[in-house]
């Protein structure tokens, strides 16, 4: 006799075969290596210090608050190995 599921509907081969195995843990870098992520944030992060120093007083920037500065320099700070 087939197999009946609670909704009274026989169910597929496909469902009745295996259980779902979940996939295997994926790493945490796919494409880079962590040494060389940490170094990118350091890079990005100095850059955008740098280039917070320098515009000019007045200038109309996409993130206003004035701590975004110290955020960079201690977010490169923190990722140095």
């Amino acid at each position: 006799a087939e197999p009946v599921a609670a909704s009274g509907v026989t169910p597929s081969p496909s469902t009745t075969q295996t259980p779902l195995v979940p996939p295997p843990p994926r790493t945490r870098f796919t494409t880079i290596d962590e040494d060389r992520a940490r170094d990118w944030v350091v890079v990005r992060m100095l850059c955008n210090a740098l280039w917070r120093l320098q515009d000019p007083p007045g200038t109309v920037r996409r993130i206003a608050d004035d701590e975004y500065l110290t955020r960079c320099v201690t977010v490169a700070k923190a990722v140095q190995a």
